[in-house]
């Protein structure tokens, strides 16, 4: 049976809904990669596509159609919802935090224009739906069944998610159009619904699966064709029941290696970080990682959050850039799976499309935006229970997407899915508040200025731009990673990496952070300090609340030797991320090397107490603190008492003993005997056995020279003053000869000591 048949759309029109599905098309392209391939912000890139695409869709439309129904005016709140946050709310400078606002921005230009849509035009886009969805799907699964790549399941977003939540409306689409079609599309339509069901199960992505389940429910229940024909009932309800069989299996534990992101595979060469020996680097590529647990703490950060943002909000695109002060210590935990992921994330959006806009709009745009999404979800169960297939097959793709927006971010933040969503929505409030406005191509055309202010000065294409240059950036860091070039032929793929670089930091206009961190990194390397102290500096005003910025700020300082303004960014960093290991490793040690033996000892027993610190990491601060001499034997051998029971000097030899047994002499072993021997020099020097602590601080100081070090200036200070005081002046001139190393703040000397050389 074939319910309402098909009328053939015009021209133009079957043009312009096309042009809405183009975006996301050229997203989900699978072959060459050429949009979306090696970038590592592919959702960024995919804004600009979006809006670019979107635009070309209005002006198609708008030039075919004769009406605007009265459905199409539930785009003006939320319109001017954000160009008020945009203008009104706290200013986002980084480039990529604007993606947000052309995504929404077109979309919203696209709901407008698929509200006046005709029912022909409406078939063709539920058919448009499912070929998209097979774009996503279908190729992400073969590459992970043949391992030809690295991205696998993620797709070309990157992201399971993101690419889940792009095929979702096809999916549902397709499950419409194999139950309610006959022929090749049947086939087709029950294609599109299968490679999802597959993707979301092995993914896996449980959200999907529900939000699926939830729309075929829907289906199952009020259509008028199921209410009639019990196949048809049935049908849709074995899909949904499949789908709930999804979710169930997606809940039990997956190997996580299907997840490709900017921090694995290709990109993952360019973005990792030079040697900064032995400050830990936090700034490892931020992931999205979601779970049901997860999601409650980060909603349960959300009242505090929406409280702060006031009438106008933290601006579209800011909640990224906001959240860190908020975020759950607990959460983020979860988020880097207890330290096995090896990498820091960053909350990139509250995954929650209803309520997020609360947060980046305002009070009052955030209820704008919750208004507009609860007007379609209210058009979309109505116009459900019609016959009109295309109408109900739009209602059943817009259930499934705002169910699925409860629990993600494929509203605001994901463009491939977001374009498809806005156009079922403009179809279900078009059809459901269907009288027309009068000359609506007027009306239509009057909204292109609005979007247009919100694409100037040509920022879409800034955003195209930017991602492309990345992409280059990363392909020729590639290749020179990848080993096997000539000098001149190496030379000139580097020369073309830092150009693509700089292309990328010219079209965000210095304000992107992910560029900003990879010139970071290549500043380092070349160790140009003053460039690393701009760009530290840059990154920390685009960044204020990220841990990665305050970071990258304290390596900065360090490059330049100021110790005072690392301790203070890498402090801030500790604050931010109190469960990090990089960061309370880093706070830790810069206060050990700036000498502050107090400070450095409350700040490892907080760390140990919060699980920031492991034995393996204050062991290596004890070992660093001892050979550098930043402070006295006391304070590394009280670092090494936190991991374990309290050491005397022997206890200290005997632990020497079996590592150099098991490993020869390692800075470890070096730093053990000198630990020891500089305890004992100095246990001599307190009662006045100044030759006796001299023999002590002599092996003290070979011990230290045995690890490949220069020595301890500590040591080298304190032996000259006990040769001194035991009548050996000559030898106390020569080791006063060489300067304490530069940077270095204080020194933990003794009171004898300080007396001994004070002339």
């Amino acid at each position: 049976m074939t319910p309402d048949p098909t009328t053939a759309p015009s021209r133009a029109g079957l043009a312009g809904t096309i042009a809405l599905l183009a975006a996301p098309a050229l997203l989900a392209w699978p072959l060459p990669r050429v949009v979306s391939g090696f970038d590592p912000l592919p959702l960024i890139t995919g804004a600009g596509w979006a809006t670019l695409s979107g635009l070309a869709a209005v002006v198609v439309i708008a030039l075919s159609i004769t009406r605007l129904p009265v459905g199409a005016l539930l785009a003006v709140l939320p319109a001017i919802a954000l160009v008020a946050g945009h203008f009104l709310g706290d200013q986002v400078p980084a480039l990529e935090n604007s993606a947000p606002l052309f995504t929404l921005g077109s979309g919203l230009a696209v709901f407008v224009a698929a509200s006046c849509l005709d029912r022909g035009e409406r078939h063709t886009l539920v058919k448009g739906l499912t070929i998209v969805s097979l774009l996503y799907t279908v190729p992400a699964l073969l590459e992970a069944a043949v391992g030809a790549s690295s991205v696998g399941l993620a797709g070309t977003l990157q992201n399971v998610g993101s690419t889940n939540q792009a095929a979702l409306p096809g999916a549902i689409a397709g499950a419409w159009i194999g139950i309610c079609r006959r022929g090749a599309w049947r086939w087709i339509g029950f294609t599109a619904l299968g490679a999802f069901a597959v993707h979301a199960a092995v993914s896996p992505v449980i959200a999907g699966g529900l939000a699926a389940a939830a729309a075929l429910v829907a289906a199952a229940l009020g259509s008028p064709w199921c209410q009639e024909i019990r196949r048809m009932r049935g049908a849709f309800g074995s899909a949904a029941a499949m789908f709930v069989f999804v979710a169930m299996l997606s809940a039990f534990p997956h190997n996580d290696d299907s997840r490709a992101d900017v921090g694995s595979g290709g990109p993952g060469v360019v973005l990792a970080v030079a040697d900064i020996d032995p400050v830990e680097d936090a700034t490892a590529p931020d992931d999205d990682l979601g779970g049901v647990g997860v999601r409650l703490r980060i909603w349960g950060a959300l009242p505090a959050m929406v409280a702060d943002a006031g009438p106008f909000g933290f601006g579209p695109g800011g909640f990224q850039r906001s959240f860190p002060p908020y975020r759950d210590p607990a959460e983020a935990r979860a988020s880097e799976l207890n330290g096995e992921l090896g990498a820091a994330t960053e909350v990139e959006h509250a995954h929650n499309d209803w309520f997020e806009g609360f947060v980046e709009l305002g009070w009052f745009g955030g209820l704008a935006w919750f208004a507009f999404l609860a007007a379609c979800l209210a058009a979309a169960c109505a116009s459900i229970t019609e016959r009109a297939f295309g109408r109900a097959a739009c209602a059943a793709c817009g259930i499934a997407v705002l169910v699925n927006a409860a629990m993600h971010s494929n509203l605001i933040a994901n463009p491939a899915a977001s374009l498809q969503a806005m156009a079922v929505f403009g179809v279900v409030a078009g059809t459901r508040w269907g009288a027309p406005l009068g000359r609506g191509r007027a009306r239509l055309v009057a909204l292109a200025p609005v979007v247009v202010a919100l694409a100037a000065p040509l920022a879409p294409w800034r955003l195209v731009t930017h991602g492309n240059a990345l992409a280059r950036s990363v392909r020729a860091n590639l290749t020179l990673a990848q080993g096997g070039l000539g000098e001149s032929e190496a030379a000139a793929t580097r020369a073309r990496a830092t150009q693509a670089l700089d292309a990328a930091l010219v079209a965000s206009g210095r304000t992107s952070s992910t560029a900003l961190e990879l010139a970071l990194i290549d500043a380092r390397r070349a160790g140009d300090s003053q460039l690393v102290a701009v760009l530290g500096e840059r990154l920390h005003a685009v960044r204020p609340f990220s841990a990665n910025a305050h970071t990258q700020r304290g390596l900065a300082a360090i490059a330049i030797g100021d110790l005072r303004a690392a301790r203070i960014a890498f402090q801030e960093a500790a604050a931010l991320r109190p469960h990090d290991p990089a960061c309370a490793f880093n706070e830790v040690r810069v206060t050990l090397q700036s000498g502050l033996a107090t400070a450095a000892l409350d700040a490892a027993r907080a760390a140990v107490a919060r699980g920031a610190l492991d034995s393996e990491r204050v062991s290596a601060l004890a070992r660093d603190a001892q050979l550098g001499g930043w402070v006295g034997p006391q304070t590394a051998r009280e670092l090494l008492e936190l991991a374990g029971k309290p050491l005397t000097p022997d206890d200290l030899i005997e632990r020497a003993d079996k590592l150099r047994d098991q490993s020869g002499t390692t800075p470890t072993v070096a730093a053990l005997e000198s630990m020891a021997q500089h305890l004992w020099g100095r246990e001599h020097a307190q009662v006045g056995n100044y030759g006796i602590a001299v023999r002590s601080y002599r092996q003290a100081w070979r011990a230290s020279c045995d690890a490949g070090q220069p020595g301890s200036p500590l040591l080298r200070l304190e032996l000259a003053a006990a040769e001194r005081l035991s009548g050996n002046p000559e030898r106390a001139e020569v080791l006063l000869e060489a300067s304490v190393p530069e940077g270095q703040v204080t020194l933990d000397l003794p009171h004898w000591a300080v007396g001994a050389l004070a002339n």
